[in-house]
């Protein structure tokens, strides 16, 4: 009740202020910068703006520097977000309107908006139960009792650029922190006081300390969960220079008794072999790795021979060429590094063979770094001679797209389109990473069901073979007299 009085009194200040004409052309420009005003709160909407060149208008930068007017008490009253003034400083800075066309800062800045929003939403209800009243200062509390710095947070000097952004809206973790801390702090206390009133009293303590134990599960419970959240979907400021991350995918070899298919480990060496093999290395695999995999014997041993290997010497002491055998490793596309750095303009490119385990992700990375080219976005510019790749850390990759639909012919007639190609190299790559897979589950569940059958041996021992001994009494029948 209070709130919609509170709200209709605002309502009528603002008719009060406002009662101007409607053919009046200053209450159209005040409404008009008045809804602007409040629309740059919106980090998306200013990176709209900076995509479609405005934040490089001169014309416009002093339009902005002209609306700094409303940041007066009789002005700023109208303002509903905060923020929005937050941001008008902001603006005035170069680098912070250059770092606002790429989507990633708006995202991040809307993410710390949203904590911060979460946290001063959670301080206020908690000094209105209490029944204490708290300053707001720029939109952020000031409460003697959260011990939070406002004037540091709320302060950004204008020659910090995105880094200034990023160091005053660092201090709402210190919000959110201390919001949690002081609840969690209280439980505990009252939790060593019902165990120390426990420790009088039998009976009761029992289900004092069967409450607490509950009470901690659960909290144990809420915080591995959240812990796991953030695990698995962290954020990051900068994610240009880590890369995007790949989604995870359902591979066939992901679960516990789950092995490689090895179909896909056939199409993914011949992928490998008339796409990748041109400019990446397998020196950790043999020929005779692929018996028993993906090929015959005699297949391997005619892939194998149509290689030649420099052997010797021979008995004249000379080293010679012959075809190569099942013990030889795959030979490498260049004769040395650096002159695989002459055929690719500078850039070296890496042995497969550990891929897989080399880079954070695994699998899901290398799937989503082949079929995750694409043009770069507004505002971001690739150097001649580079790709954009958002999953690839910096976004600028010197290999270029080299799988497109029907570039290989399958044996097994599968239609070859760029997300099968894909699928089944990185499944190749994944069994080079880790031939010993299949045979590792497989010792795995003979290991687990031979244990259970031990462990359920030893209890069944403990509790006939010892229980005489366990439960026997000895009595002292002194000597009658």
């Amino acid at each position: 009740m209070a709130e919609a009085m509170q709200e209709e009194q605002q309502q009528q200040s603002l008719d009060q202020n406002l009662e101007i004409e409607e053919t009046n052309p200053e209450r159209e420009r005040f409404l008009l910068e008045l809804e602007f005003i409040q629309s740059i709160s919106n980090p998306y909407y200013i990176t709209h703006l900076a995509q479609k060149g405005f934040l490089d208008d001169p014309v416009f930068i002093n339009y902005l520097k002209y609306l700094q007017y409303w940041k007066r008490p009789e002005y700023a009253k109208f303002i509903i977000y905060p923020h929005a003034l937050h941001f008008l400083d902001l603006l005035q800075n170069e680098t912070f309107r250059e770092s606002m066309k790429v989507e990633d800062t708006a995202s991040w800045v809307h993410v710390v908006q949203y904590w911060h929003f979460h946290a001063w939403s959670s301080l206020h209800v908690r000094s209105s139960a209490q029944g204490q009243s708290s300053n707001i200062v720029n939109g952020f509390p000031s409460d003697a009792n959260t011990n939070i710095d406002v004037n540091r947070m709320t302060t950004i000097s204008h020659g910090g650029g995105v880094g200034g952004v990023r160091s005053g809206f660092f201090m709402f973790s210190r919000i959110s922190s201390q919001s949690t801390r002081r609840p969690l702090q209280r439980w505990v206390q009252n939790n060593v006081i019902q165990v120390r009133s426990a420790s009088t009293n039998a009976g009761a303590g029992q289900s004092n300390i069967r409450a607490i134990g509950t009470s901690a599960a659960a909290v144990a419970m809420v915080i591995g969960g959240a812990s796991y959240y953030l695990y698995s979907n962290p954020i990051h400021a900068n994610m240009v220079d880590e890369g995007l991350h790949p989604p995870a995918y359902p591979w066939s070899h992901k679960g516990a008794l789950s092995t490689f298919d090895h179909a896909s480990i056939r199409r993914g060496y011949q992928v490998y072999r008339e796409v990748c093999s041109q400019c990446h290395s397998l020196d950790r695999i043999a020929w005779r790795s692929l018996v028993g995999v993906s090929h015959t014997v005699e297949e391997a041993k005619a892939m194998a021979q149509e290689f030649e290997y420099t052997d010797g010497p021979n008995d004249e002491g000379e080293m010679f060429l012959r075809p190569g055998r099942l013990s030889d490793y795959m030979p490498r596309p260049y004769p040395n590094d650096e002159a695989a750095r002459a055929g690719n303009a500078g850039a070296l490119p890496p042995d497969l063979s550990l891929m897989i385990k080399a880079r954070h992700g695994g699998a899901d990375y290398v799937f989503a770094l082949l079929t995750g080219y694409v043009e770069p976005p507004a505002g971001v510019h690739i150097r001649e001679g580079l790709n954009y790749n958002p999953y690839f850390p910096g976004g600028a990759i010197a290999m270029a797209r080299v799988l497109f639909d029907g570039l290989v012919e399958y044996e097994d007639g599968t239609p070859a389109t760029t997300s099968q190609m894909a699928k089944d190299v990185t499944t190749f790559l994944c069994w080079a990473a880790e031939p010993e897979h299949d045979e590792r589950k497989k010792m795995g569940a003979k290991a687990i069901i031979i244990l259970s059958a031990l462990f359920a041996l030893s209890i069944w021992l403990k509790r006939n073979r010892w229980s005489v001994l366990k439960s026997r009494k000895i009595v002292y029948a002194p000597p009658r007299q």
